[in-house]
């Protein structure tokens, strides 16, 4: 029985947020001119192709997500001295959805200094701390909280920096999105999270639609930083909820690594343009066409076949991580840490290669 309401449920709210969607950006969103000026100015330097449409295509995942919010706590009575853990860790994805929404309309209006961006980003890591959303990697909560606090500074911004080619930063999320909601089912997660996870596959479904070369829109600061930061709290909830603190540090570090697996595109994206940009004496801050997105347009001469390219690299990602999670599991420790570092080094070398290939033709 629960698990027909469940599906039912997803279901719902799969065509709600799918629906939903598609009326705003169509009716509203697509064309838009708001704040046009400022952020095309800022795209140009960092955005490959075309950068002078719509940056509000993020609204239509705030839109689906505050009503959906609002439906789920319209349907649950809370009294306030017994506020619970789950409730504080659902409440707390609700502000992050409103702040980072915020944050991104302020950003699209003002473009924002690197400076400013990180204040703000600190400010949505500590409301996901403040709701429980914390990795468990030590026994010193403390020490947990110095690394989340890093790890989701670190995360926001990679995926931020990831949406710079139409469909990137879109398809990348939805592959995420449905991972969670398999793990979420699979280990019986609160039904307001599947909830939760089911509303953004069905608006980023409906976005890239729409964002997919060539793209009518983009989901600006609104939809990255919204997505970047649901998506680290999720994934906390999600992948780090049944570790044991008491494993030894051999266990521990492959939990880190395997937890990461799925999101080494976007981090490996990150690594080799700052490393790039340090080289050449610039700030890592200031955007640039040299992202592992575009390397590979250049490669293979097609932005479309480019994005279904990193795609495929998240899908293997995605795909190992299962593998080690279900298969793998009963293996011993050594064989583990051995195997998926490997893997982690296969796929280094061959990313880089693509992107040391991509930069020097950008060159020529």
């Amino acid at each position: 029985m629960y698990e027909n309401i469940t599906i039912l449920y997803i279901l719902l709210f799969l065509i709600f947020s799918y629906i939903t969607s598609h009326f705003l950006i169509r009716q509203y969103l697509i064309g838009s001119t708001s704040f046009s000026m400022k952020k095309s100015e800022r795209l140009s330097n960092d955005r490959w192709g075309d950068s002078n449409k719509s940056h509000l295509g993020g609204i239509a995942f705030s839109c689906c997500a505050i009503i959906s919010f609002l439906m789920i706590i319209s349907q649950n009575t809370f009294v306030i001295g017994e506020i619970t853990e789950e409730y504080k860790s659902f409440i707390g994805l609700f502000f992050i959805v409103i702040i980072s929404s915020v944050v991104g309309v302020l950003d699209e209006k003002e473009n924002m200094k690197p400076l400013t961006k990180l204040f703000f980003q600190f400010i949505i890591s500590g409301v996901i701390i403040w709701a429980g959303y914390v990795i468990p990697l030590t026994e010193l909560f403390i020490a947990n909280v110095l690394f989340t606090l890093f790890w989701l500074i670190l995360f926001i911004n990679a995926l931020n920096m990831f949406d710079n080619v139409d469909g990137a930063a879109g398809i990348f999320s939805l592959s995420i999105f449905l991972l969670f909601l398999f793990m979420a089912l699979s280990k019986g997660s609160n039904l307001d999270l599947i909830i939760i996870i089911s509303v953004y596959v069905g608006s980023i479904a409906a976005f890239l639609y729409y964002n997919i070369y060539p793209s009518k829109l983009f989901m600006g600061d609104i939809g990255s930083l919204q997505l970047a930061s649901i998506l680290g709290a999720i994934s906390i909830k999600v992948f780090w909820k049944d570790i044991n603190q008491d494993l030894n540090i051999y266990d521990l570090f492959y939990n880190l690594l395997l937890n990461n697996l799925v999101f080494l595109v976007i981090f490996f994206d990150v690594l080799f343009v700052f490393a790039l940009r340090i080289s050449k004496g610039k700030n890592p801050f200031i955007g640039d066409t040299n992202h592992l997105s575009h390397a590979v347009i250049k490669i293979v001469k097609n932005p479309k076949m480019a994005i279904y390219l990193l795609s495929a690299f998240t899908a293997i990602n995605i795909i190992t991580f299962l593998i080690f999670s279900l298969v793998l599991s009963e293996y011993s420790i050594a064989f583990k840490l051995i195997t998926i570092l490997l893997f982690i080094l296969i796929s280094f070398l061959l990313i880089f290669y693509l992107f040391r290939k991509g930069i020097n033709l950008n060159r020529v």
